[in-house]
């Protein structure tokens, strides 16, 4: 009993150290946005799109940076690893908190997994002797599971490192296409037809495939508590990823269409036909290593945070998930039992759905979606019922209770919500799929709060 007992009282001495900054908050939210599909992403909508795609990408940036004013009030305002459920449980009920926290875990859950099935197909096709499979695991372990484990300034250091490497390729993409110093002669008329194509149905189009490219910005909040001055770090972080992840991916996909013809890079083999304009079989190499890299860097700041909202998640007599995982190592101060547990539930998904990725990327793009707009209409519910909270950041702008640029984001997201299942643009299917996702959520906090009422009842 003794032991048990100095047991809980070491956990309870135990607690998040605050070490993150700026650099490693921007590095952590751009590791994410800079995921390999992503940058696969691109090189279809400049070889689709052209123009259309450029001017989206601009526009969703635009959107995404008003989302990003409305998480970075919420989270400096609660700096909770718990993140979005506490955000929803102060402007609703903690039945809608923990709708919110399931929204949120199966956004990074369902698009993570998603993410690394992707890119180890890429990186199988160019190492055919390695499984996809070998390295879906690899990436998880290494990436997500045990540097998250040693402590979150690893996670901080490795994330600079993985993400300059990212902006260093992207840049040297740049370079060689409009320098034409490349195996490949640039072919300069392309930008020309690209800037003469451009129409309204293609924007609209484009519009869907440049909202995946900022998607997971917000994957920092969960960090919050770990932060330094969350009030600067947070939003400074994710403004700086939105604008250089907007900004690279537009030099990015304006390098590789002088390189390489349109049509091969809406291919399956648009990277290996990048990397052979550029530099030959080098060139290969180095598009594998980036892709490597992009999803390494995905990984890293997925279970980073996620396993940090599980680990909130289990906190407090409002938990959702069961207290048993409410423990930080002692040492790293770093949530172990939620680190392995997402571990698990990542690889589950991987290994279970290796041959459906789209599948997995239509129920997280939408799931996606529906947390933005959850989390607009908190900020507004919140400005509403909570007019003097103190708030170390607020989204500028007028209309205290009402912030204008929440409105405009929450319009904008809405519109990208419609247009997404309304054909001919949209695919009804991510609506029955997402939708049938969401009830299931729905349900189970319904439920779980149901049993957590009872329990306290019979006390």
């Amino acid at each position: 009993m003794n032991n048990e007992n100095s047991k809980v009282q070491l956990n309870e001495k135990v607690s998040f150290l605050k070490v993150l900054g700026t650099k490693e908050i921007f590095a952590l939210s751009l590791g994410i946005g800079s995921c390999s599909s992503t940058w696969g992403s691109a090189l279809i909508g400049v070889g689709e799109y052209g123009s259309s795609f450029l001017l989206a990408t601009i526009v969703a940036a635009v959107l995404y940076l008003l989302i990003a004013s409305n998480y970075a009030e919420l989270a400096s305002s609660f700096p909770k690893s718990a993140s979005i459920q506490t955000y929803v449980e102060k402007a609703f009920n903690p039945t809608m908190g923990k709708v919110g926290a399931i929204v949120f875990t199966l956004c990074f859950l369902i698009g993570g997994s998603g993410e690394v099935i992707f890119a180890s197909h890429i990186l199988s096709a160019g190492f055919p002797n390695i499984p996809w499979q070998v390295w879906a695991v690899a990436m998880t372990t290494v990436f997500g599971l045990i540097i998250n484990l040693i402590g979150i300034s690893k996670v901080g250091d490795w994330a600079n490192y993985l993400v300059y490497f990212i902006i260093a390729v992207a840049l040297l993409v740049t370079f060689q296409g409009l320098t034409g110093i490349a195996i490949v002669e640039p072919d300069m008329s392309r930008l020309t037809s690209i800037f003469e194509s451009f129409d309204t149905m293609g924007f609209f189009s484009a519009f869907l495939l440049a909202m995946w490219m900022y998607a997971g910005f917000e994957v920092v909040c969960p960090l919050a508590e770990e932060c330094k001055k969350p009030e600067k770090d947070l939003p400074i972080g994710m403004f700086s990823a939105i604008g250089v992840m907007g900004g690279l991916k537009i030099l990015f996909t304006i390098g590789s269409l002088v390189l390489v013809s349109p049509h091969l890079l809406v291919g399956e083999n648009s990277f290996s036909a990048l990397g052979n304009a550029m530099l030959g079989k080098t060139g290969i190499y180095i598009m594998m290593l980036f892709v490597l890299t992009a999803c390494c860097a995905t990984v890293l700041s997925n279970s980073s945070a996620t396993s940090r909202m599980l680990y909130g998640m289990s906190r407090g007599s409002q938990n959702l998930m069961p207290k048993a995982l409410d423990y930080l190592h002692p040492k790293f101060r770093t949530p172990w039992k939620t680190q392995f547990l997402y571990w698990a539930l990542m690889n589950t998904l991987i290994l279970g759905f290796g041959q459906s990725m789209t599948f997995l990327m239509l129920v997280g793009s939408f799931v996606w979606i529906v947390q933005y707009v959850l989390i607009l209409i908190t900020n507004l519910v919140v400005r509403k019922k909570h007019p003097n909270l103190e708030r170390p950041y607020k989204v500028p702008g007028p209309f205290k209770r009402s912030p204008i640029i929440t409105w405009i984001a929450l319009i904008g997201i809405l519109i990208f919500l419609t247009l997404s299942v309304v054909p001919p643009i949209g695919d009804p299917q991510i609506l029955y799929v997402g939708g049938t996702a969401l009830v299931i959520v729905i349900a189970y906090a319904v439920i779980q709060q149901k049993v957590h009422n009872k329990k306290e009842i019979g006390k």
